[in-house]
């Protein structure tokens, strides 16, 4: 029954892509920092200093609607596509691990944002405990830093994809696993 809506796949998916070619296990180191030890570290700096953003809660749920409808569409385009799009230099194998993981990560940061929204929620109502409230905050913080950081990478990716200029992108692909 919970198997319908496990999440785990897509979490477990989603971090397969933060690895350096040929590495099987792990993520690589620089990921590590970018996606976990750097949003990780600024939650509990800006926790510790006590900024908060309940006056802005509101717009920021609004944006996180926004850009998961935008990346569920984002999805759609891309299966649609897959077969018209061609990256100079790298053969059908590369191409469709490469889609795999960019499907991976749309899923990954939709997923983000059906967590933060309710978390946002959550942290928007005045009646918990200081220490709770702060550990909401901490958590949105650290899910905000994630989503934004993952929408870069995506950026990254579906650029590489739809660029129509004729460079050659096969060493950003290469360089960015």
């Amino acid at each position: 029954m919970l198997t319908r809506i496990n999440i785990k796949d897509i979490i477990l998916s989603h971090f397969k892509t933060l690895r350096a070619v040929g590495q099987d296990k792990g993520i690589a180191v620089i990921d590590f920092i970018l996606f976990l030890l750097i949003p990780i570290t600024c939650s509990i700096i800006l926790v510790y200093y006590d900024i908060g953003f309940k006056s802005l809660t509101s717009d920021i749920i609004t944006a996180i609607s926004i850009l998961a409808g935008f990346l569920f569409n984002l999805l759609a385009i891309i299966y649609t596509s897959l077969d018209k799009i061609k990256i100079e230099g790298l053969n059908s194998e590369i191409r469709k691990q490469f889609v795999l993981e960019l499907h991976s990560n749309i899923s990954y940061n939709i997923l983000l944002s059906i967590f933060i929204i309710p978390l946002l929620l959550l942290y928007k109502i005045d009646v918990y405990k200081c220490w709770f409230d702060k550990t909401l905050l901490g958590l949105n913080y650290f899910l905000l830093f994630s989503f934004f950081l993952t929408l870069l990478m995506i950026l990254k990716r579906i650029f590489i994809l739809l660029d129509s200029s004729g460079n050659n992108h096969t060493e950003d692909i290469q360089n960015e696993e």
